[in-house]
């Protein structure tokens, strides 16, 4: 019996299928993962902070003249108001020392000025569907203009920074 297909043919269909299914991959990429990333942002742990400064907080004592709280030489307080909207079917711990202030590369773990009353601090685990937030006080150099900060707690949900 003969052969009613010649090597170029076969050839032609073999890179003509596999055009189409690089077509049909990226016409999928255009349109599915798009709307996966969506649904994978709102099955995350949408977290947003915003940062203030101050040279001290607490209480003034007049006869010491001093503020309760006070930063070293060269150093200022940041204060981090962290937002946390949990979609995630793991928890996030708001535990100040999960969070390091990231400053130039630099990180600043949390400062006692944090658990002043005045501050306002809360250590809470936030479970899917909770929202809360919380401050955290950092002493960062004086000189600071940009800030960012990093959870490091153990076995975190997917977190999207807001």
């Amino acid at each position: 019996m003969k052969n009613r297909f010649n090597r170029s043919a076969v050839g032609g269909i073999i890179i003509a299928l596999i055009i189409v299914v690089v077509i049909v991959a990226i016409v999928a990429a255009i349109v599915v993962l798009p709307g996966l990333s969506s649904v994978a942002s709102a099955r995350a742990c949408h977290v947003s902070f915003s940062v203030s400064t101050a040279t001290h907080i607490g209480q003034y004592y007049d006869s010491l003249g001093v503020y309760q709280h006070q930063p070293s030489a060269g150093m200022k307080y940041a204060i981090y108001t962290i937002t946390v909207n949990n979609q995630a079917d793991r928890s996030l711990s708001t535990n100040a020392y999960f969070w390091e202030s990231v400053i130039s590369g630099v990180s600043y773990q949390n400062d006692v000025a944090t658990y002043d009353s005045s501050i306002g601090y809360q250590n809470v685990d936030v479970g899917k569907g909770g929202t809360f937030t919380t401050k955290i006080v950092y002493q960062v150099p004086v000189d600071s203009a940009s800030y960012s900060i990093r959870y490091t707690g153990y076995n975190a949900p997917n977190i999207v920074w807001d």
